[in-house]
């Protein structure tokens, strides 16, 4: 049960970081298309650059943590944690 707890911990943080850095990423991406700037130099003004930082990109990040989480969680329990499967005696 430690192992599980310590693997999905690992897991929340690993992906918390890694998704809020593609979102981040498609949301800059976003904001220079409908604000028709060449740069990102050019958006260091942008209000709705933070605005969707904070409301879209924090929440979707921290609900796709939680469903890879609770996707190891299902899995781990089954064969990754499984003797049998491990070969250990």
């Amino acid at each position: 049960m430690l192992k599980k707890i310590v693997l999905s911990l690992i897991v929340f943080v690993i992906m918390a970081i890694a998704l809020s850095w593609l979102l981040g990423e498609l949301a800059v991406v976003y904001e220079m298309w409908a604000t028709g700037t060449k740069d990102r130099i050019e958006l260091a003004n942008d209000f709705g650059l933070g605005m969707i930082g904070i409301l879209i990109v924090l929440p979707l990040a921290f609900i796709g943590a939680l469903i890879s989480v609770v996707f190891v969680w299902r899995i781990s329990g089954k064969w990754f944690f499984n003797a049998n499967c491990l070969h250990i005696k």
